[in-house]
């Protein structure tokens, strides 16, 4: 039978997954021509990916993504977004922590 831990990590990596598939549906609309009020929108969904981005390290990644692909346009720099990298970077190590603790029970 399979312990708490390993369920956990079950969902923890399934909804890394489901978290890539999703950023698949919003990285083509990305690549159409967007209007203000989508960018707009997209900048919400962003900002809502990356407040929820804590509990996954995929979904702060998956904002930042999109963030810097409606900052930048086509051939341009894409240069850091610092609150959104910070937010990542945290993310990572909450993740990293859920699975060393998850490991050694």
């Amino acid at each position: 039978m399979a312990t708490f831990g390993e369920v956990l990590l079950v969902y923890y990596f399934g909804g890394g997954f489901l978290t890539v598939l999703g950023w698949g549906v919003l990285a083509q609309q990305l690549n159409e021509s967007l209007t203000s009020p989508q960018r707009t929108r997209m900048r919400h969904i962003a900002h809502v990916l990356l407040a929820v981005g804590l509990a996954h390290p995929a979904i702060a990644l998956t904002g930042r993504d999109v963030l810097r692909q409606l900052q930048y346009g086509v051939g341009q720099d894409k240069a850091s977004t610092p609150g959104a990298d910070a937010v990542s970077a945290v993310s990572l190590l909450v993740a990293g922590a859920i699975v060393l603790i998850v490991a050694r029970s």
